[in-house]
């Protein structure tokens, strides 16, 4: 059994049909949602949030409010904010606020072990596979 490696998935997989049905997503589906929504680069990136106000997001962050999660997953408030806590619990992600004066404050999302899940040198150094076992 295959355990470690990678299969290099496209964040256009979002643009597909499957994943754009309405649904209620998995918490699986929510996880993997943050991780292909992450920033992937190691530069920094400055995101402009309407109305709110602009930060800057470095490799393995995304932006996410519960309210805008909830809507993206079609799920409640209070699901959002049980999963998220599960996360933090577990050490997945961590999260912080940035304020703009004036503005809502602007929810930051780490995945604190976002090189297990996009290593950036798996696609230079793919991982060895071992030739399929014929069944039984």
């Amino acid at each position: 059994m295959i355990e470690d490696g990678y299969i290099p998935i496209s964040r256009r997989i979002r643009k597909h049909r499957f994943w754009r049905e309405e649904r209620a997503f998995s918490r699986f589906e929510a996880l993997f949602d943050m991780i292909i929504s992450a920033q992937f680069s190691e530069a920094e990136y400055e995101a402009i949030i309407d109305g709110v106000g602009r930060v800057r997001l470095t490799r393995g962050q995304l932006v996410g409010s519960r309210r805008y999660l909830a809507k993206r997953w079609n799920w409640g408030e209070t699901k959002v904010r049980t999963f998220l806590k599960e996360l933090k619990d577990d050490g997945t992600i961590k999260t912080h606020h940035v304020t703009h004066p004036g503005t809502q404050p602007i929810t930051v999302i780490t995945l604190l072990n976002y090189e297990r899940y996009n290593n950036k040198d798996a696609r230079a150094n793919p991982p060895s596979v071992p030739p399929l076992e014929p069944p039984p």
